[in-house]
């Protein structure tokens, strides 16, 4: 539902974190914000450390050999990770990426901290796409509302790496609305 109302209705953020959406776009505007659930991939380094002592890859590999067990671990740690981002958008002219996550409860008391983190894999599985500036990265949590649509500030990192998260509120009532006009 959300994502079919941010499809339909999206128009952009603006510079102080404002969300844009208008009623009736037509079909061009439609098709050219289209937000997406992707997944991609998160490579992690091989390289360990034991008791402060750095080992190589092929070292890690041959104490595997000898017993995964003997170290304290029962499995063997993941060389690659997925990630899947509710609603992923990226501006025609790959400028700006909005990342936005879906909520289904209404009060942010705390750090979403898997907002953060999904900014921070988005921006460094894409820095071969970034020339000159870096890309800027909106990234939003969409929670419900019966009241209008309003956004506040959860967390400001542009100055420091490029990213802010914004809470964007959300009436259920529109949300419904929309998706229920197939």
């Amino acid at each position: 539902m959300v994502e079919k109302y941010l499809n339909d209705r999206f128009i952009k953020v603006k510079n102080n974190g404002e969300i844009s959406f208008q009623e009736n776009l037509n079909h061009a505007e439609k098709k050219k914000n289209r937000f997406d659930k992707k997944s991609e991939a998160v490579n992690c380094k091989n390289e360990y450390t034991f008791h402060s002592h750095h080992i190589s890859e092929t070292e890690f590999a041959h104490l595997i050999k000898r017993g995964w067990n003997d170290l304290g671990f029962t499995s063997p740690l993941p060389q690659s990770f997925q990630v899947q981002y509710d609603h992923l958008f990226v501006a025609p002219d790959g400028e700006i990426a909005y990342l936005f996550d879906s909520k289904y409860y209404n009060n942010m008391s705390e750090l979403d901290y898997k907002q953060l983190a999904y900014s921070f894999i988005y921006k460094g599985n894409h820095k071969e796409e970034q020339s000159g500036d870096e890309k800027k990265i909106i990234a939003g949590l969409i929670l419900p509302t019966s009241e209008k649509i309003r956004y506040r500030c959860h967390c400001d990192r542009i100055a420091v790496d490029g990213i802010a998260i914004y809470e964007y509120y959300l009436p259920v009532r529109d949300v419904i609305s929309n998706y229920l006009q197939q």
